[in-house]
């Protein structure tokens, strides 16, 4: 009940966040899966696998994906290039993977090897994590105002992912070479 009344008032996290973070950092001890999370901490402080609830609303109502098959099939397409930033389809490939599995979609080593694919593409498109963050800020912007956002949104999108950048070359980032053999 406490931690309920703490989540709905916005103190501390609710139990499923909670053990997200713990199996995140028990994850973390393999320097490949580290090098995903740090390419999804530009959002996110656990691994989406291990946020259920979040992971079937993404893939079923965000990304419209019901199946492993089709899941495969836009990790394939992601992972190709939509004209987007490399960083952008590349974070999009890592976060579908890992939400993919916690949604049921795929199998935990499918899921590793997809977010791994990505996590090289980054490596090899990108000097380091800041300029990856860059990239991924540009894609996302350029896919906010594709769906119409108004320039106050993405104004505030740019201020929030800027700050998750900041906070993470001090952060994650930081304990985690962008050369980590993949």
């Amino acid at each position: 009940m406490w931690n309920k009344l703490k989540a709905a008032l916005g103190f501390g996290d609710t139990p499923e966040v909670a053990a997200a973070k713990s199996r995140t950092v028990v994850d973390g001890q393999d320097p490949r899966k580290r090098f995903v999370f740090g390419m999804l901490s530009l959002s996110y402080d656990a691994d989406p696998a291990y946020l259920v609830s979040l992971a079937t609303k993404a893939m079923r109502q965000w990304y419209g994906i019901g199946s492993g098959k089709e899941l495969q099939e836009r990790i394939e397409f992601y992972l190709q290039g939509t004209g987007s930033t490399p960083g952008y389809d590349a974070y999009r490939v890592a976060f579908m993977a890992r939400a993919g599995h916690g949604a049921g979609l795929a199998n935990d080593v499918d899921s590793w090897q997809w977010a791994w694919r990505a996590a090289r593409k980054i490596q090899q498109s990108y000097a380091g994590w800041t300029q990856f963050g860059m990239g991924y800020l540009e894609g996302h912007l350029a896919y906010r105002k594709s769906e119409g956002d108004a320039d106050e949104v993405l104004s505030e999108y740019r201020n929030n992912i800027m700050a998750r950048i900041r906070e993470q070359t001090s952060g994650l980032w930081a304990q985690t070479p962008f050369q980590t053999p993949l």
